[in-house]
């Protein structure tokens, strides 16, 4: 038991049905690998027992939400940027304005933008 007797004097009088209940819906939705990266946190770092909040947050390395969706966006490759000259640039970028401006001048217009 990784908390010997913090574990029990917080647990002692509720009910072990409720207790499994809450825990059983505090974790829903983390995967086995997030469960198991939580578990091993809490063994490293924790002196008390956490909270469903505290242990969710260690099964995702401590991060909340905002911090999870900045790590996956940095994790991700860089954009590719077009390879071609300013002049080929601004030209694209004409096909397109003058595109845009004819399908606001005229409805029937096929919306689809012209080729890159």
């Amino acid at each position: 038991m990784i908390w010997p007797k913090q574990w029990p004097e917080l647990v002692d009088r509720v009910d072990p049905d409720l207790l499994a209940e809450q825990w059983r819906q505090g974790i829903a939705g983390l995967t086995g690998d997030q469960i198991k990266a939580g578990i091993e946190h809490c063994i490293k770092h924790r002196p008390f027992p956490p909270t469903i909040a505290d242990f969710r947050a260690d099964c995702h390395r401590g991060m909340n939400a905002e911090q999870r969706a900045f790590a996956a966006r940095a994790a991700q490759p860089p954009p590719r940027l077009p390879r071609e000259t300013w002049a080929e640039t601004r030209e694209r970028g004409r096909r397109h304005l003058q595109h845009i401006k004819s399908v606001l001048g005229n409805s029937s217009v096929n919306p689809k933008p012209p080729e890159a």
